[in-house]
């Protein structure tokens, strides 16, 4: 875990491929909520919801690439 905590940009970018690999259906539930907007010829905005609940996952990432190396403070102190 401290190895986690404290991964330079190129592991992290590494051990995020190697996670697409082993959970591809990230990747296919993106396709697939693409393709049935697309194919149903609906509005682009019916997707909002869909991006939203993905950035809202992806909150400690974001913080860390926004933060930096100020986010090794703020993110131990939300996590407990």
């Amino acid at each position: 875990m401290a190895k986690l905590q404290e991964a330079e940009p190129k592991f992290a970018f590494s051990l995020g491929l190697v996670l697409l690999g082993v959970f591809p259906s990230d990747i296919v539930t993106s396709i697939a909520a693409g393709l049935h907007v697309g194919h149903r010829g609906g509005p682009w905005w019916q997707c909002l919801p869909f991006v939203a609940l993905t950035l809202l996952l992806a909150v400690p990432a974001i913080t860390v690439t926004i933060l930096g190396k100020r986010a090794e403070i703020i993110l131990p102190k939300i996590s407990s």
